[in-house]
């Protein structure tokens, strides 16, 4: 949901600027009708065009927001008006910027920049020098960019300007945030809090806080994180920002999923809902939908969860849509604004050439009196001549440069898609494992009731099938090891499933034997996703230790346990069946470990390992040399073991692909 403070910050200004649009209609309206009736008076235009094209970008309509600066530019460029060409390239600069452009926002900044140094505008010069820093910021060259933004606080500072100076310490401070140096972070932070005050900026302060309060969050510190962001949303309720508002509960909304206070996290996230609905706020909307979606989950309610999710899934695509045909369209507009700069470029030397001429027409006519006729003949044909071949490579070279022109936007909306594509799958995959680590047994939990184990656990994928479980009840500790059907996110969301339907069968169904256990979760999976025949469910190895009794039972679904006692294996008995729909569908059994002793060493493990293919022939490494390479390691400590069974992996896969999750979990009695 955060995925930096600066993010955040820009897609708040952008949501803000959204509500000034209704206020400014009648404005805007007033600016067109004073184009109109002061067609003759290119001065006025010139405020007109920069004051029409600001209204269009404070409301994110970039592509209307182009045409009026690149109409103020040109006409400020035919009457010399140097400040006007520059305040018009520094906007069609931040236009770019906005769309991801960072090239063409490069190099309408700098050329912005060059006209304000020959004006000596320092203010001018410090606004390009800080959005020269944004581009370097956006693209992750921090160490540049902490350049430029220092710059750009140098000349504010001598300006003694407070608004530039708060917005320089917050950009730098973002900087060091992002390389998690949290105390720089703070003090400037802080320095731009101070500045705010002073200036009663109410947004500006709610924007410090913010940033305050998600370094807190980084920190895990989610009390004073809370206490932060809370002292925005207050600020942002007093200003009416309903757009600030649904940021802050987003922020909010997902500490509590963090601190795992779901039911709290859902309210506010059917908040956001509500709220964006309200003003037609996709983006947000599908935010809410998002947090929703994997509150509902971690609480167990997946019906509600997958619901939630499909709406989250039609928003995003409608956004991208709609963001999709807006860049065409802006890509298009730019192009014709750049196309008249052009033109006006050519003309203007056009006229210049044939003033030339027309000088040594008449310089040839008061020295040549007697051969006038002639020499106007032959050189209005060699002009004529000259023109029409000036023209036809005019045209030659525009065709190639539209064509060029039209390869790059083509290209470049291509990778926009598909790394934008890429990163939400990326992001959602990620945020799947956050999900999918909370629910596997916690360290804690292990160590508490196991001395002595380790745990090589490496799925194929970023998420994973294979899952290791404990909790405990009463005087009993289960732990179990499985094999959820599939991998990669089908898998995951399989593993949550069981897990869920494991604590179930436990702590609300009181059923502690573990082959009743696995019993309930194999009906369980039949009733909700094996209705239509789908043979879905898990391999698993479920163990019970009595902590009064000290005695240890299990069930086995496919999957053996191995105990090693003495350098010699015995692999014990198992039922050939799997959790969920299959062939057999007998009751499983309950085997119990008797006559344990000390240094014995008992393996639960998945076929991953066993399965994975390597060495020079490229063959599966088998559960039997896997059986006789335990026998060889069990004498070692249990984080030896662990080492010595990845290394042993990393050599036998060499630079083939991992084909399976792998789990093995390995306890010294």
């Amino acid at each position: 949901m955060k995925n930096s403070t600066y993010k955040i910050i820009i897609t708040f200004f952008i949501m803000i600027t959204g509500t000034f649009a209704f206020a400014q209609n009648t404005k805007l309206d007033s600016l067109l009708n004073s184009l109109k009736n002061n067609n003759n008076d290119d001065s006025l235009k010139v405020n007109s065009f920069h004051d029409i094209g600001t209204i269009y970008y404070e409301n994110a309509r970039y592509d209307s927001a182009m045409i009026y600066y690149g109409k103020c530019l040109l006409l400020g460029q035919k009457l010399n008006l140097k400040l006007d060409q520059a305040n018009s390239l520094v906007n069609i600069g931040l236009i770019y910027f906005n769309q991801s452009n960072y090239p063409k926002a490069l190099d309408y900044f700098t050329r912005s920049q060059k006209i304000y140094e020959e004006l000596h505008d320092k203010a001018g010069i410090s606004r390009c020098v800080n959005n020269i820093g944004l581009i370097y910021d956006s693209q992750g060259s921090y160490s540049t960019a902490l350049e430029y933004y220092t710059r750009s606080l140098k000349i504010d500072e001598e300006l003694q300007d407070k608004d530039g100076i708060s917005g320089d310490l917050l950009n730098i401070g973002s900087i060091y945030e992002t390389q998690k140096d949290y105390v720089k972070a703070f003090e400037y932070f802080n320095r731009a809090l101070k500045l705010k005050e002073e200036l009663n900026d109410k947004e500006g302060i709610s924007s410090c806080f913010t940033n305050i309060g998600l370094i807190y969050d980084a920190q895990k510190d989610y009390e004073r994180a809370l206490q932060y962001l809370n002292r925005s949303l207050k600020l942002d309720e007093e200003l009416g920002s309903k757009e600030g508002i649904i940021l802050d509960l987003v922020n909010i909304s997902d500490i509590n999923f963090t601190l795992k206070n779901y039911t709290q996290a859902k309210e506010l996230a059917q908040k956001v809902i509500m709220l964006s609905k309200e003003i037609h706020a996709l983006n947000n909307e599908r935010m809410g939908y998002e947090i929703l979606s994997n509150a509902e989950a971690a609480s167990g309610n997946y019906k509600e969860a997958y619901a939630s999710h499909v709406k989250f899934k039609q928003l995003t695509d409608s956004i991208f849509n709609i963001e999709n045909s807006h860049q065409l369209s802006d890509t298009k507009i730019n192009f014709e604004v750049e196309k008249k700069e052009t033109e006006l470029k050519i003309k203007s030397e056009a006229q210049v050439a044939i003033s030339l001429e027309e000088k040594k027409r008449h310089q040839l006519i008061i020295y040549i009196i007697i051969g006038i006729l002639l020499i106007i003949t032959v050189f209005t044909f060699a002009l004529f001549k000259k023109f029409k071949q000036t023209n036809k490579q005019k045209e030659i070279i525009e065709i190639k440069e539209k064509q060029t022109q039209l390869q790059y936007v083509i290209i470049d909306e291509q990778k926009r898609l598909v790394e934008a594509k890429h990163k939400e799958i990326t992001d959602s995959i990620h945020y799947a494992e956050r999900i999918q680590r909370s629910f596997l047994a916690s360290d804690k939990l292990l160590k508490k009731n196991l001395k002595d184990l380790f745990i090589f656990f490496q799925p194929k994928d970023v998420v994973s099938g294979d899952f290791y479980w404990a909790t405990e009840f009463n005087d009993n500790f289960y732990l179990a090891v499985c094999d959820s059907t599939g991998h990669g996110v089908p898998g995951a969301f399989m593993s949550l499933l069981n897990m869920f339907f494991l604590s179930e069968a436990i702590k609300e169904k009181n059923i502690l034997a573990p082959n009743e256990i696995l019993n309930h979760v194999r009906n369980r999976l039949i009733e909700h996703i094996s209705q239509d025949g789908a043979q879905d469910g898990m391999d698993c190895i479920l163990i019970c230790i009595n902590k009064t009794e000290s005695k240890i039972t299990y069930s086995a679904a496919n999957n053996a346990p191995i105990l090693i006692r003495d350098n010699k294996m015995s692999e014990l008995p198992k039922d050939k069946m799997p959790v969920g729909k299959g062939d057999n569908m007998a009751t499983f059994t309950l085997y119990e470990i008797k006559d344990l002793k000390k240094e014995d060493t008992l393996y639960l493990y998945t076929d991953g390992y066993a399965d994975q293919f390597g060495g020079l022939e490229a063959k599966k490494f088998k559960s039997r040399q896997l059986n006789e390479f335990l026998i060889s390691v069990a004498e070692n400590p249990v984080n030896t073991q662990q080492q010595i069974l990845n290394n042993r992996f990393i050599e036998w896969k060499g630079e083939l692909e991992q084909i399976d999750d792998i789990c093995i979990v390995g306890i010294k009695i």
